[in-house]
Parts: C-alpha cells; structure tokens; sequence
C-alpha cells in the first residue's frame, strides 16, 4: 500500500523542525529590521523619543542575540544592577585623580572587578565620551534617560536654566550623547541586517520555496538535500564527496516522483531506470507551461546531471583531489532549478 504524505505532517519530524526554524528566523530578522527602523525615525526626529528608541533597539538586540547592544540599552535604561556599579568605579575613579594611594588603587580594581564580571566593556559601555556625559549630576547621571528627558523639559516649559541641581545644557549635552550613540548603534545593526545578507536572504526565499515543494512530494527527499548541503558545510573531505552521492541519489528519487522508469521514448530520449535526467526532462516537458522557462529549467538539468556523471566517475577511478568544497557546493543547484 503506498504510503501518502502531506504538507506540514512530514515523517522526518527534524526535517520539519529545521525547515519551521529557518522561517521562524526569517520573521525575527523582519521584526528586527521594523524596530531599527522605528528607532531611527524616533532619533532622527526632532520631536522624536530618545527613550523610545531605546527601548526599540534593546528589543531589536535581543532578538538578534546581540547582547553587548543590549547591555548599553539597559544602562541607558537605568538598569540598577549596572548603573550602580559603573557609578561606583567612575567616582572611585574621579578620586584617583587627586588621590593615587594604595587604598584607592584597592578599590578601584575591586570596582573595575565588579563591571567586568558583570560583563561591561571599556569603550562599548563606558567610554571617554560616555562618562564625561554621564558622570556629573547637574546632566542627570546614570539614570533612565526618559528621566532626564523629562527633567530638561520641565526646564524648558518653566524657561528655567537649572532648578538647583539639574542644568539645562548638560542634560541636554546628555541627551545629544545617548541620540547620537544610539543612532550609531541603530544604523550599524540596521545596514547589517538589511544589505549584508542580501544574496543569504534571497538565496534563503527560493531555497524555502525548494523546501516546502520537496516536502509535498517526498519528505525523504527534502531530507537527502538538507543532508546534502549539511555535508558540503562540514571541514571533513570525505563528507564532502558524501554530498555528491546524495544529490545524485536525489535527483534519481526526485525522478521516480515525477516521472517513473518506462519503455517509451519522449522526444528521441530514453527514460529508463538510470536515465534520470531524461525522465526529469520529460515531466518538464507537461509540468512547465513556458518554453523560455522550460528551457532554462532542462539546461539547469542537463548541466547537472552531466557534471555529477563526470564527478562520479571521478571518484570511482579514485581522483579525489578534484573533489573540493567548492566542487561540491555546487551539488546545491537543485535549489536553483528546483523552483521551476
């Protein structure tokens, strides 16, 4: 009795589960580029909130793992476990200017301890620039920086230049610090995100498309090409001439799928049981409606199915040293045939 398969219920449920991850990965990569580029409006904005954007780019850093963001974003946030200790050490450490003795040496490594086991870095959480901002009371210290851009406000409003403790121009030279690095941070994350993966990320929509096809059809199928790729990531040689004996295995099933072993002959081409490509080409004959695409598709085919047959007898005659990663990578063309 032959055994039916459906879209979604596949037998290989790791299949399923790595092919449902790399999705789930492509929306975190959509929602990570939403909130950068919410948070860049908000700190490109005249009327924009500083807050706002970092609360956008601490959300953003922790769904791309990205922890070293997401530390400054809790400082700028007013993180107690942090802020204090930072305040801690940049005191201690205004001391030591006047006061280069033994106790104060002590207790500046005890606090430059504590920052470091908290895992604070030198120039990415409390830079020069950061501690000049941060440091002096009158622009609001390590506090939330809505506070601070609530408190300069007020100044505002009440056309007031200071209320005692706070002074309008340092909080606002606070503020101008904290936009200015975000915007920094933001961009570079953003760009990253956006333009660095480019061909990854188009590669990853047609290689989806691939996927879901194959598991539709045969979920064994999805399974050898995952393999297949799995084995040209791998440093081991061997794997990589595994990974040729895969696709081929691959392109023999994916055959049988669509167009089984037969006497006939379909335009001059035989497609008996090693005639694979033959018998791809005779599905693509009724499957594709356009002949430009028709004949692109069979050239992916025939290029293939004619460079594995020269591989393999490569291989059989032992001449190992023309099987690189690089040769077999590209095993991987099925992909892009496989969406024709």
């Amino acid at each position: 009795m032959k055994i039916h398969y459906y879209k979604k219920k596949p037998t290989n449920y790791l299949l399923y589960a790595r092919v449902t991850h790399e999705k789930g990965s492509m929306k975190q990569q959509k929602e990570s580029l939403r909130l950068l580029e919410e948070a860049l409006k908000e700190l490109e904005s005249s009327k924009g909130s500083v807050l706002s954007a970092i609360q956008k780019l601490s959300r953003a850093s922790v769904i791309m793992d990205n922890t070293e963001v997401h530390l400054w974003c809790l400082i700028q946030l007013g993180e107690q476990k942090y802020t204090t200790a930072l305040r801690k050490f940049v005191n201690t450490l205004v001391v030591k200017q006047k006061d280069d003795s033994k106790e104060v040496k002590e207790e500046l490594a005890e606090y430059q301890k504590e920052i470091d086991d908290l895992g604070l870095k030198a120039g990415v959480h409390y830079s020069s620039e950061e501690l000049t901002a941060k440091y002096p009371e009158s622009g609001g210290g390590y506090v939330n920086i809505g506070f601070v851009e609530e408190m300069y406000a007020d100044l505002v409003r009440t056309k007031s230049g200071n209320d005692g403790t706070h002074y309008k121009n340092d909080l606002n030279r606070h503020i101008n610090y904290v936009r200015k690095k975000a915007h920094e941070v933001a961009s570079k994350l953003f760009n990253e995100l956006k333009f660095s993966d480019t061909v990854s990320n188009c590669f990853d929509l047609l290689k989806n498309e691939v996927d879901d096809k194959l598991l539709d059809l045969d979920p064994f199928l999805a399974e050898q090409l995952m393999l297949a790729f799995k084995s040209v990531s791998s440093s081991k040689e061997e794997e990589w001439s595994q990974a040729l004996t895969t696709c081929r295995r691959l392109l023999e099933g994916l055959a049988d799928q669509l167009h089984p072993a037969s006497d006939k002959k379909v335009n001059g081409r035989v497609l008996g049981q090693n005639q694979y490509v033959n018998r791809i080409w005779a599905f693509m004959d009724t499957a594709i409606e356009s002949d430009s695409n028709k004949a692109l598709a069979k050239t992916h085919v025939d290029y293939l199915g004619s460079w594995l047959e020269k591989i393999n007898k490569l291989a059989n005659k032992g001449v190992h040293a023309e099987l690189g990663q690089l040769e077999a990578t590209k095993s991987g063309i099925p992909y892009v045939f496989g969406n024709s």
